[in-house]
């Protein structure tokens, strides 16, 4: 779709939210600031269109987010709105005012401007990060969620898509498929085999942990956002996406995983390592077929994507990933 097409397609989906959502806003003339998607140097805004909407008279601020036609063929919208309702009722996100599955459309009550998102810088600090990962402990000891779905099964769609964009294009597919591609699927493909051998209770994750989604407040505050991949997995690998965020040595990530589990397994430890190669892989992956669906687009999923493959790479020169699989 041309970028004007694009474009105008975007404001179109917008106008039907709003008019979805007529009910639950306020009457009175709203102020709409498009909220940018950004895939470098953070993640931010990239599984719909997002949207901040002000009463010009009142001031009273809401969130409005449209998800992609793509977000919404792979997610659950009832998964969604479900995770967000308890994280709200734990006090841990903003109300989700209200939902409408036909326009892919939620909105969110709207966080005063004293919120900001999260950063390496702001994870530093130590109550930051450790109200962070309570936040997800607690989703994580919430209801059960209707769909199951693991990074894994993420790896091997996604693995799918990039052979078929390599067979469509084979004078490009050696700029297609990343260097030392086969290494990380063979290295990903024995850590699903160990974990699945080694068993492990599914909880409601959260998924997608950019520290972007991690509002804060002055007094260190956690409110989570953007549940568009919220589903039913292993809740180390929400605390794996997490490490991978900000952890920059083996002691970082000992301390996030003492601070979910109040004490420190060499078999947990082993496997949120684990599962942080193979997030790193499944968003390199996701970054580089992102690129191709939307060859037009000005957000830089191809660098992010090389980015995340980067960290993979690293990761598996930097550990012994073979004895961390026997550890599990």
């Amino acid at each position: 779709m041309p970028a004007t097409n694009a474009a105008e397609a975007s404001e179109e989906r917008l106008k039907r939210a709003l008019k979805a959502f007529d009910d639950a806003l306020p009457d009175e003339e709203l102020i709409v600031e498009a909220v940018p998607g950004v895939a470098h140097p953070i993640n931010r805004g990239l599984d719909g269109a997002s949207n901040l909407l002000r009463g010009r008279s009142t001031g009273r601020t809401f969130f409005l987010k449209v998800l992609s036609p793509q977000t919404s063929s792979e997610a659950c919208f009832k998964d969604i709105c479900k995770t967000a309702q308890s994280a709200h009722a734990l006090g841990i996100a903003p109300k989700l005012i209200s939902a409408d599955d036909a326009e892919s459309a939620l909105l969110f009550d709207g966080l005063t401007e004293e919120w900001t998102f999260g950063t390496v810088r702001a994870f530093r600090n130590r109550e930051v990060r450790f109200n962070a990962v309570d936040c997800l402990k607690q989703l994580h000891e919430t209801d059960a969620l209707s769909t199951r779905v693991s990074v894994f099964d993420r790896i091997g769609r996604l693995k799918g898509r990039l052979n078929d964009l390599a067979s469509t294009m084979p004078d490009s597919a050696g700029r297609i498929v990343p260097e030392l591609y086969h290494t990380m699927c063979d290295w990903t493909s024995r850590i699903k085999t160990a974990i699945d051998a080694s068993g492990h209770d599914d909880a409601p994750c959260k998924v997608e942990n950019s520290l972007s989604n991690f509002m804060i407040s002055p007094s260190g505050h956690i409110r989570l956002v953007d549940f568009d991949r919220a589903t039913m997995t292993d809740p180390f690998f929400d605390i794996g996406v997490l490490c991978n965020e900000f952890c920059r040595t083996d002691e970082d990530i000992a301390e996030i995983v003492e601070a979910y589990r109040g004490s420190i397994h060499t078999a947990e430890l082993a496997r949120v390592k684990l599962y942080m190669i193979a997030s790193a892989f499944h968003l390199g992956l996701w970054g580089i077929v992102s690129q191709y669906r939307a060859p037009k687009t000005q957000i830089e999923f191809f660098k992010y994507g090389q980015n995340q493959f980067l960290r993979c790479r690293s990761a598996l020169a930097r550990w012994d990933v073979g004895h961390l699989v026997r550890k599990v």
